[in-house]
């Protein structure tokens, strides 16, 4: 597990691809934890963009909580 602090946007896949912002807070073997003001559903589908690299990743939600008011926690699965 590897704690940072990486700026992030994301999309929700079937959205009209409005784009959402956030930050990577946790890096682990079996993916990341977000921090986000959108809270987003358990199970659904994002696509990452990394800024650094121009990449783009689809990831499946695994769990929310609210971090504090205004503020989401998000475990993401990666599977590309």
């Amino acid at each position: 597990m590897f704690p940072v602090l990486v700026p992030i946007e994301f999309t929700l896949q079937g959205s009209a691809g409005d784009i959402h912002e956030g930050f990577v807070t946790n890096i682990s073997a079996a993916g990341l934890c977000i921090l986000t003001a959108n809270k987003v559903k358990e199970e659904s589908e994002l696509m990452l963009k990394d800024n650094r690299y121009i990449s783009f990743r689809t990831a499946k939600v695994q769990w929310t909580q609210e971090a504090k008011v205004g503020q989401y926690n998000a475990g993401l699965l990666c599977y590309n």
